[in-house]
């Protein structure tokens, strides 16, 4: 097709790519969100789309007897996780994980090198990516936040829950996705792409990629 730009695009390992769907929130989840006099909370979400695993297969088989990430429930659970990664409040670090939330609309993290299917347990998620957390002024705070999994290829819109979660909890986190990652599927060659600079052409095969997300 004589496209001169397949650099820009990084593409991935094949695998049968599985149907991603919408379901219904948590009633507690869904009619929780409320306004903070110090910054906007999300909308109410009352629907989520469910992302299922589109990595390799001998990924996911080899972590399948790996335990699931640590649930964060609270504040407290960040700050003993890291204490056990052997962070503390005086070592002031920023601490770069990988997370997952469920279809239980729950937090999972794990050590930023683990796989986001093991965080997992090997389940579908309604967002994934990579999140870092830092203390301030003697709080644990999220600075960071991503949708970079590309054994899940979630839209940067999974923020939303994202968002919600970490109010939930409650966690201070920035105003929006610090960082958006576009995967798309090539229609050619089954090949995962992430798309970089607006350049929706597949690394692999070179052939235009869609527009809009495709994995389903």
């Amino acid at each position: 097709m004589g496209h001169s730009r397949p650099c820009n695009v990084a593409h991935f390992s094949k695998l049968k790519i599985l149907a991603s769907k919408p379901f219904d929130l948590p009633t507690n989840v869904a009619n929780s969100c409320a306004l903070d006099q110090n910054r906007l909370r999300p909308k109410t979400v009352s629907v989520a789309k469910l992302y299922q695993y589109v990595g390799p297969a001998e990924i996911r088989e080899a972590v399948r007897d790996q335990p699931a990430g640590a649930l964060i429930q609270q504040a407290h659970d960040v700050s003993e996780w890291l204490r056990t990664q052997g962070v503390t409040q005086a070592s002031r670090e920023a601490t770069a994980v990988t997370y997952t939330i469920g279809e239980d609309m729950r937090l999972h993290i794990a050590d930023r090198h683990s796989e986001h299917v093991a965080c997992a347990a090997g389940g579908p998620v309604t967002a994934a990516g990579e999140m870092t957390f830092e203390y301030q002024d003697g709080e644990i705070v999220v600075t960071e936040v991503s949708n970079q999994s590309t054994g899940f290829c979630p839209e940067p819109l999974c923020w939303e829950v994202v968002a919600l979660v970490l109010d939930q909890i409650p966690i201070a986190r920035p105003e929006t996705m610090t960082a958006n990652f576009l995967f798309r599927l090539c229609p050619s060659c089954n090949e995962r792409n992430l798309v970089k600079d607006d350049w929706f052409v597949c690394a692999l095969c070179e052939a235009d990629l869609p527009r809009e997300w495709n994995f389903s």
